[in-house]
């Protein structure tokens, strides 16, 4: 990617106060230390089919997902962890149910935005590094990205902005 820090630069030059867009698959929101928020609304293609919603107020801005309904809405949730799950049965060693099902948990609840859903478990973790370096940092760079609910934000904005 790149470029991120001078587009920061860009952006709080200008007054900018956060960024919305879209992505192909997560949904994600963060805020730098100079205050400009930035979220990221997963695709509505993908569970757990959610759009952005903002809300304004005054000097408040919220955001939250709302989540699509449809007919054949728990198949299409259920078929977002399956794939998950095969993903780790071929990365793994046979007979490793639980690193499947624990890598499809985490795997699913950080596309939803969901991450406060994520039950950590430092064994588990631990065990599925040892067998796969790869799977291993990809769950450590979820929870060093903070176990928070990224679904949901408010940005305040005066002479100085914050998010809350």
């Amino acid at each position: 990617m790149g470029g991120y820090e001078r587009l920061c630069s860009l952006y709080e030059k200008y007054g900018v106060l956060g960024n919305f867009s879209g992505h192909m698959h997560i949904q994600d929101a963060k805020t730098n230390n100079k205050g400009l928020t930035e979220v990221a609304t997963s695709a509505l293609s993908v569970s757990p089919f959610q759009y952005g919603v903002l809300d304004i107020n005054g000097n408040t801005l919220d955001y939250h997902t709302e989540t699509l309904s449809f007919s054949h809405y728990d198949e299409a949730k259920q078929f977002m962890w399956d794939v998950s799950y095969r993903k780790a049965e071929e990365g793994l060693p046979q007979g490793y149910a639980e690193l499947y099902e624990y890598f499809a948990d985490v795997n699913t609840a950080y596309f939803s935005g969901h991450k406060e859903e994520i039950r950590w478990d430092d064994a588990l973790y631990e065990e599925l590094n040892k067998n796969n370096a790869f799977f291993g940092l990809y769950l450590k760079s979820i929870k060093a990205d903070g176990l928070l609910d990224e679904t949901k934000c408010r940005i305040h904005w005066h002479n100085s902005h914050r998010r809350t």
